[in-house]
């Protein structure tokens, strides 16, 4: 996408408005797409001044999206343990009961990738079905790539493509081009190192 076309907009709305919870949104916004164009040292300028100002706005719907970027962004530069806790937090202000899914997904993302998943597996398939029950199944599905990658770290190569092959379904249905990508790939390497060629080739 245009992303320094989206940048420039939203410098020009931060200039615009003095509404501290379109602010907290716009800056929200930009920390985004300034990470998504890895464009990290503005993302993190930025991120400073948008954690400080979330402390005055008490907008729900507002502190949900500051919070999930904020996690987000941490998760992407390996801060691990910054990304929990911004994910604890907005599984703790759990604003429309949608916490414990959106909050979940980046918190068992840090510590998959932290190598602090094995004590929170039951955690994580709790965050699951969260994700499922409010019809989040991107997210759901991103928890299980968690999973089956720890499942085969662990040597459980069946248990692991048995959990991607049980929900593939599913995640062909999100359309997500990333996700699908993503879940194929692991199952054909999965399915590799089992020494099913065959089975790899279909995916």
């Amino acid at each position: 996408g245009d992303y320094q076309a989206a940048i420039d907009g939203l410098s020009n709305l931060l200039r615009s408005v003095e509404d501290p919870v379109l602010q907290l949104r716009a800056r929200a916004t930009k920390v985004n797409v300034l990470s998504i164009s890895a464009r990290y040292n503005e993302a993190f300028a930025l991120l400073t001044t948008m954690l400080e100002s979330l402390k005055s706005v008490s907008d729900p719907d507002a502190r949900e999206q500051a919070l999930g970027v904020a996690a987000l962004l941490y998760n992407q530069v390996e801060q691990y343990s910054l990304g929990l806790e911004y994910a604890e937090l907005l599984i703790k202000e759990d604003w429309q009961a949608r916490g414990a899914c959106k909050g979940g997904q980046l918190k068992f993302e840090a510590l998959y990738k932290s190598g602090r998943l094995a004590s929170q597996l039951e955690a994580a398939e709790a965050a699951i079905v969260a994700c499922s029950a409010s019809g989040e199944f991107v997210r759901a599905n991103l928890i299980r790539t968690y999973i089956a990658r720890f499942y085969v770290e662990q040597n459980r190569l069946e248990d692991a493509l048995a959990l991607l092959d049980a929900h593939h379904a599913e995640v062909a249905s999100t359309r997500y081009t990333i996700l699908i990508s993503e879940f194929d790939a692991l199952r054909a390497h999965i399915a590799n190192s089992l020494g099913r060629s065959q089975d790899a080739k279909r995916f």
